[in-house]
């Protein structure tokens, strides 16, 4: 026997009155981020390449806050270079 997942716009409201959390359940197990579903293509970056990229730009901020220098786009692209984010280089 196949059981077929209903939902609540689907019955009447005394069904989803008796079993509640089936509803509930029904309804959570397809709820997704629209963040981890981000555009892929040419100019779009993947998830965990802007992550890595990210961290190495917090991480010189901060050195650079620290040491009083100025976070121009010139040192922004200095900072990506070694990352996947390169090709996004200004120019």
């Amino acid at each position: 026997m196949t059981v077929t997942t209903r939902y609540p716009f689907e019955v009447p409201y005394p069904e989803i009155e008796v079993d509640v959390d089936t509803f509930i359940d029904a309804i959570s197990s397809t709820l997704q981020s629209s963040f981890l579903l981000l555009p892929r293509g040419p100019g779009f970056v993947a998830y965990l390449d802007f992550q890595q990229a990210y961290e190495v730009l917090k991480r010189r901020k901060l050195l650079e806050a620290t040491q009083g220098k100025v976070f121009t786009l010139k040192t922004v692209d200095r900072m990506i270079e070694n990352t996947a984010l390169r090709e996004f280089k200004s120019r």
